[in-house]
């Protein structure tokens, strides 16, 4: 008896204690750092940098990139050749405008080539990307290149800086490109549905 008073004496105390004390808020150390004179970012990996442009690749730049087209943009485009580095996937993407019936040279954020993993059956599952993943060199007339594409198969991924999706073709699939190595893929268009 004595037993059970006890444990119930030291219970309570315990919620007591715990219950009147004022909830405390949780805080993290926060630097904050002055901007400097002359910011510096650096370089996207693979993308082209100011007065570096490789503007060997016709089609760059777009003199309006606001102009709404009549026919989707079809530059004439040549790829690199293959170094011995990898493939060279390229071509060029392009944003249909349902409601003004016309098309755009869609460049976005980042594109990104996402390689297809397969499940325990062998069939396709799903594309899958990380920070290593080839991002591809995207220029305002809608042309991509990847250069240095180890031999797979993969998808595109495009990364608007807020939400990412991958290129689905127009009769619902994954747009999926196999490669080989040193091999030189010209995709063409590529339409883009922006979700």
């Amino acid at each position: 008896m004595m037993r059970t008073l006890l444990l119930t004496f030291v219970t309570f105390s315990f919620i007591f204690t715990a219950c009147s004390q004022e909830p405390q808020s949780p805080t993290l150390p926060v630097t904050i750092v002055a901007p400097s004179e002359n910011p510096t970012t650096p370089p996207i990996s693979g993308y082209p940098i100011e007065g570096e442009t490789d503007t060997s690749i016709p089609g760059y730049p777009v003199n309006d990139l606001g102009e709404i087209l009549d026919t989707p943009p079809n530059p004439e485009v040549e790829l690199p050749a293959a170094d011995g580095s990898g493939a060279v996937i390229g071509g060029i993407l392009v944003r249909e405008l349902i409601e003004s019936g016309g098309f755009q040279p869609f460049d976005p954020y980042q594109l990104i080539l996402g390689e297809q993993v397969h499940d325990d059956l062998g069939e396709p599952a799903f594309i899958r990307y990380n920070d290593n993943s080839a991002r591809a060199e995207t220029f305002a007339s809608g042309v991509f290149v990847f250069r240095g594409v180890p031999s797979g198969t993969y998808g595109l991924i495009i990364n608007l800086g807020f939400t990412e999706f991958p290129v689905i073709q127009e009769d619902g699939s994954y747009l999926l490109i196999m490669v080989e190595e040193n091999e030189v893929r010209d995709l063409g268009q590529v339409f883009v549905q922006v979700p």
